[in-house]
């Protein structure tokens, strides 16, 4: 026996579900960055106190760090730690303060 194959016939929706299946996928849209989207970096400020360090002197450290090291094997982790020993004391927490000098370096 031949087995004929049968035709779909698509959905047919009312014009008040055409709405809202646009509107949902307009706001998906929306929502998601486009690709190559890059954000403008200005130089934020950065909340980190710590006695006896400008934070300039600071971001000068970080620059000659990242400048000098292999930037596919870097991470933020290592920055912190050269600087823990530049200072001679424990930045655990100034993690975000120094992930935007970072940031702002690359």
């Amino acid at each position: 026996k031949a087995v004929s194959a049968k035709k779909k016939t698509p959905i047919k929706m009312n014009s008040a579900k055409k709405k809202a299946a646009t509107k949902k996928a307009a706001t998906k849209k929306a929502a998601t960055p486009t690709k190559g989207a890059t954000k403008k970096s200005a130089t934020k400020a950065v909340d980190l106190n710590i006695p006896g360090i400008e934070l300039d002197k600071l971001r000068e450290k970080v620059k000659s760090i990242v400048e000098n090291a292999d930037r596919k094997e870097l991470t933020v982790k290592m920055v912190r730690k050269m600087l823990e020993d530049w200072l001679d004391t424990d930045l655990t927490d100034h993690k975000d303060a120094i992930r935007s000098l970072v940031m702002e370096v690359m």
